[in-house]
């Protein structure tokens, strides 16, 4: 078994991925410096979000074995 945490690779820099639809993808961080320089929305204390074309990323995940 394991755990399975998607990323996206946008414009150089790697993002959590938590949506995604047929055509869009929304990013995730914590990252106040990374979020202000792609323009990502604060929706938390701690969380910005940035909805983007699937065209624009790169999806990738990392698997973790569960213990």
């Amino acid at each position: 078994m394991f755990f399975v945490a998607p990323y996206a690779t946008y414009q150089n820099e790697t993002f959590g991925v938590s949506d995604a639809s047929n055509s869009r993808v929304l990013l995730t961080t914590s990252e106040k410096e990374k979020a202000d320089k792609h323009h990502f929305q604060r929706t938390d204390k701690y969380l910005y979000e940035k909805r983007v074309l699937k065209e624009e990323v790169k999806l990738t995940e990392k698997k973790t074995p569960y213990l």
